[in-house]
């Protein structure tokens, strides 16, 4: 008689002679190294297993598939620019350039009368 197989996760062990399992544990460990360094010590990560199972007159193909999806990275944050003309810029039509250096007046510190 034939030795048979009942449990899941021992089929998946058999799958590819361990290779499935071994992807699996790197896409756990990616998972755990992209969470470990997530912005704000917050992130999500998530793990999908597939496995398909056909059947052709007395033979089971199984295929196993992982998707990863980490956390989106997060390092840069948005920067405000504006439209004008049809182009971008860094300068609001109605103001001066706030990211551009300009002279610095005289020292708010020193009396009024010696500013003028």
């Amino acid at each position: 008689m034939a030795k048979t197989i009942r449990k899941f996760f021992q089929l998946l062990g058999l799958i590819e002679r361990n290779r499935f399992e071994q992807a699996c544990d790197e896409a756990l460990a990616k998972s755990i190294e992209a969470l470990q360094v997530a912005p704000e010590g917050k992130g999500k990560a998530t793990i999908t297993l597939t496995v398909e199972i056909a059947v052709q007159k007395e033979m089971i193909n199984v295929v196993p598939k992982i998707v990863v999806k980490l956390p989106d990275d997060k390092a840069f944050r948005g920067t405000p620019f504006f439209l004008w003309e049809g182009e971008i810029t860094t300068q609001h039509p109605n103001q001066m350039d706030m990211l551009e250096p300009r002279e610095v007046g005289a020292s708010r510190h020193e009396p009024a009368h010696e500013r003028a």
